[in-house]
C-alpha cells in the first residue's frame, strides 16, 4: 500500500515521537522516506542495551508515546523485539508525520485522535492525540496535545502539551498533572491543579492561578500570569513577564525577589519566599 506517496508494508508500521526529528541524546533522524539504521543494534530486551529505535505497535503499546511535538508514522525493516509495552527496531523510516498520518492507523496503536476542525463534547478515559480541534470536557485518560486546541474543562486527565501547540482552556482542575514542554503555550484558563511548565513553554496573561492551583516554572519557561491564590515555584532561568500577583504563595530565586516585589500592588497578601541555591541550568541540544 502507499502512504504519503511511499510504498509501505502495512504489517510493519509503528508510531514514535520526536522533537522535530530529534530524539534520545540528540539523535537526528533522516528526512521522511529515508531509512535510519541502528549502528549498535543488539536486540537485548533492555532499554539501555537494545541498541535500536523505540516506538509502539499492535504487539507493544502499553508504554505509550513520549511527550514530544512530532508524531511519526514509521515503517521498520530488519529486526524487531517487543518488551515492557513498547518495541525496539534495528532500522526504520518515517513515512508520515502529524496530520498527514491517516486517521485509520491510530486505533491499532491504542490511541484515539482529534484533528483540526474536529469537535468533541467530551472524552472519557483512553489515550488521545490532539492535533487540534475543540473538546468541551476531558474526564480522564492520557492526552498528548501537539496542535492548537481548545479545551473546556479537565476533570481527571493527565495532559502533555508539546511542540508549538497553543492551548486555550476553561478550568484546568484535573487531580492529575498537566505538563507543557518544548515551545508550547497556555493562552488562557484557570489553573486549579498542578501544572508544570518546562523547557521553553509559556503561560500567557490572563492565565489565572486559583486557590487550589500549583504552577511550576522550570528550565527556560516564561511566566505571565494572574495569581489569585495557590502556589508558584520559579527557578533561575525562567523569564518573568507581565504578571498580576494578588495573593497566594510564590517561591523564587533570591536574585529575582526584588523584581517580584515590584509587581506586588499595595495591600496585597502575597507570601514571597526565597529559593536559594537553585541550580543554574545548562541548555542541552534537543
Amino acid at each position: 500500500m502507499k502512504i504519503n506517496g511511499f510504498k509501505v508494508n502495512e504489517n510493519r508500521v509503528f508510531l514514535r515521537t520526536s522533537k522535530g526529528g530529534y530524539s534520545h541524546k540528540g539523535y537526528k533522524r533522516k528526512p521522511v522516506g529515508q531509512w535510519n539504521d541502528a549502528p549498535n543494534w543488539t536486540g537485548h530486551k533492555l532499554c539501555d542495551l537494545c541498541g535500536g529505535f523505540f516506538g509502539i505497535d499492535e504487539t507493544g503499546y502499553a508504554f505509550g508515546l513520549l511527550p514530544r511535538g512530532t508524531v511519526e508514522l514509521c515503517e521498520w525493516r530488519g529486526q524487531k523485539v517487543a518488551f515492557e509495552g513498547k518495541i525496539c527496531v534495528s532500522s526504520y523510516r518515517v513515512v508520515a508525520t502529524g496530520t498527514k498520518i491517516p486517521r485509520r492507523f491510530f486505533p491499532q496503536f491504542n490511541y484515539n485522535v482529534m484533528y483540526p476542525g474536529d469537535y468533541l463534547r467530551e472524552i472519557w478515559g483512553d489515550r488521545w492525540i490532539f492535533f487540534g480541534g475543540e473538546v468541551d470536557q476531558v474526564n480522564g485518560g492520557s492526552v498528548l496535545i501537539v496542535g492548537d486546541t481548545k479545551i473546556g474543562d479537565t476533570n481527571g486527565a493527565e495532559i502533555y502539551v508539546a511542540g508549538r501547540a497553543k492551548v486555550q482552556a476553561g478550568v484546568l482542575s484535573s487531580p492529575r498533572h498537566i505538563y507543557f514542554y518544548d515551545r508550547s503555550e497556555l493562552l488562557s484558563g484557570k489553573i486549579r491543579t498542578h501544572v508544570r511548565f518546562k523547557e521553553d513553554s509559556k503561560a500567557h496573561y490572563p492565565v489565572t492561578l486559583c486557590d487550589s492551583g500549583y504552577a511550576e516554572f522550570c528550565d527556560y519557561s516564561t511566566m505571565r500570569i494572574q495569581q489569585r491564590g495557590g502556589f508558584v515555584t520559579v527557578t533561575d532561568n525562567v523569564k518573568i513577564g507581565h504578571s498580576k500577583l494578588m495573593r497566594g504563595h510564590i517561591t523564587v530565586p533570591t536574585e529575582l525577589r526584588p523584581r517580584i516585589e515590584r509587581m506586588l500592588p499595595p495591600g496585597n497578601t502575597m507570601d514571597v519566599v526565597d529559593f536559594p541555591n537553585s541550580p543554574k541550568l545548562l541548555r542541552e541540544s534537543s
